[in-house]
């Protein structure tokens, strides 16, 4: 992709084939980046028991699981009611062979939260009162039992007030940053809004820039007369620097979004804003010298 990339920029210049080959080589490094972190999350799958807690670990995700909030525990292909348990996941969850994490439902055991590298069939389910856990230990039958002496020893011992009872998920710093704003409704739009106002602002410029002229009026003064005049490179320019202000405005929008809703918004919603102003900008020149 690259390569041909590469190639049509240097036949065609700045033309509609080379804003999709451009598009389709940054979508690729996106599903790059992606892959590479489910193998991240499939090879880093860790299970701990300690004395309080069962910890599920994958890439910066740790699922904390209080020993005393488990109310029971199915091996691989036990059934219930004499039917085997099914689960119906949601999204990509069960479509990576291989690695299997994500959410699901199962008329047997309600909510579900898989991290495992098997099937449903084949997976230990730790079952709390509002969710059920799908694991994958290398030994099914060890772990049962080791969990199982746990389980005693706490059901045994005097509770912590001071404890929680409920799972609970713990993220990464990045990932926290992250996933809080992708979480936001209003701020996922946002987000989301003005890449796409600045792809779209790409496209356009790839439709009109082979048929510029070589001198382009860039600015006027107060008077209406040209100042400034330019090739169609710093044209060009434009979409450049309004996609670094949003991913600039993206990463401060995530680093503020703790403390200020309001500021996080008004960062993206900029975001969205200076591409507008850039491609209405870019309009005038084009049919003020059309």
């Amino acid at each position: 992709m690259w390569l041909r990339l590469a190639g049509s920029a240097a036949s065609e210049g700045y033309g509609p084939f080379t804003f999709l080959y451009g598009l389709a080589f940054a979508l690729s490094l996106v599903l790059v980046g992606l892959l590479a972190y489910i193998a991240w999350c499939a090879f880093s799958l860790q299970y701990r028991l300690d004395k309080e807690n069962l910890t599920l670990r994958y890439a910066g995700v740790r699922q904390v699981i209080p020993l005393s909030s488990i109310e029971s525990i199915y091996a691989p292909g036990q059934k219930i009611d004499g039917a085997l348990i099914k689960v119906r996941w949601r999204g990509l969850a069960g479509m990576l062979p291989g690695f299997l994490a994500g959410s699901g439902v199962s008329p047997q055991l309600g909510k579900v939260l898989a991290a495992a590298t098997v099937p449903a069939n084949a997976q230990v389910f730790v079952v709390t009162h509002d969710l059920a856990f799908g694991l994958s230990p290398e030994r099914p039958l060890a772990f049962i039992d080791e969990l199982n002496t746990r389980l005693a020893a706490v059901h045994d011992a005097i509770p912590d007030p001071e404890s929680t009872n409920r799972p609970h998920t713990m993220l990464g710093r990045v990932l926290t940053l992250g996933a809080g704003l992708w979480s936001d409704r209003l701020a996922r739009l946002l987000l989301l809004g003005g890449l796409l106002v600045c792809t779209l602002f790409f496209g356009y410029m790839s439709l009109i820039y082979n048929g510029l002229p070589n001198i382009l009026p860039l600015h006027w003064n107060s008077q209406g007369q040209i100042d400034r005049v330019g090739d169609p490179q710093e044209l060009l320019r434009l979409p450049v620097i309004a996609l670094g202000i949003w991913l600039m405005n993206t990463i401060l929008a995530a680093l503020v979004r703790q403390r200020e809703r309001a500021a996080t918004l008004f960062l993206l919603a900029g975001a969205v804003a200076v591409p507008f102003v850039f491609a209405a900008a870019t309009l005038s020149i084009v049919l003020l010298t059309t």
